[in-house]
């Protein structure tokens, strides 16, 4: 009996194990001036030659001056992924499309085609943060997600206006496997099932 009762514990611990939650891990990949890349215009801390980047080109960028960068890719199964901006002198509280609004728009890439997200929010001459739900993108985020700002996207604005970019935040949470279960668990449940297989034996002869 109690080579019995062990028995339908080691089994209830394996399915526990290996039939249990998944568990799930958070992956930020930042994009900033450090690590942008070539041709990205990232804000640069201040220096003596330029005091106030933010505000000074080729970092504040207009119409005509749009430019992209890419995260890395992030394998695994992804449950959610998100894309924060941060940008400064924004002047789009609501991030709407409403004509006379600065209109700053973020796009992704997936294949040869660029797929708007919407546009930054923001006040004027203030850094902000815009987050853009990624649902429906993971495998663009799987490759390595392409990003670009197309920049005052209302052509009728005279003068123009323009914007600069602090950092990009790619959030992705993934699932990961089931922890395996150790092989000394398998040679415990191989010692069980056979004391349980003689125990039975016995009883029958």
């Amino acid at each position: 009996m109690t080579i019995i009762r062990l028995t339908g514990l080691l089994a209830s611990l394996i399915l526990l194990v290996t039939t249990g939650p998944v568990a799930a891990m958070t992956v930020d990949d930042t994009r900033d001036y450090t690590n942008g890349g070539v041709d990205t215009y990232f804000i640069p801390p201040a220096t003596a030659a330029v005091p106030n980047p933010k505000a000074t080109e080729p970092y504040y960028r207009y119409r005509d001056q749009d430019w992209d960068w890419a995260h890395s890719a992030i394998g695994g199964a992804i449950s959610a992924a998100s894309l924060t901006i941060t940008a400064w002198d924004v002047d789009n509280a609501t991030g709407d499309s409403t004509p006379d609004f600065e209109i700053d728009s973020i796009q992704i890439k997936s294949g040869l085609t660029w797929h708007t997200l919407g546009n930054l929010k923001g006040a004027s001459n203030e850094f902000s943060d815009t987050t853009f739900d990624l649902s429906g993108w993971f495998s663009e985020v799987n490759a390595g997600l392409m990003v670009r700002i197309l920049i005052d996207r209302d052509l009728t604005n005279t003068p123009f206006w323009g914007a600069s970019l602090d950092r990009s935040v790619l959030s992705v949470t993934t699932d990961l496997n089931p922890v395996p279960i150790p092989a000394a668990v398998w040679l415990f449940a191989t010692a069980i099932a056979g004391l349980a297989g003689f125990g039975r034996r016995k009883t029958n002869t």
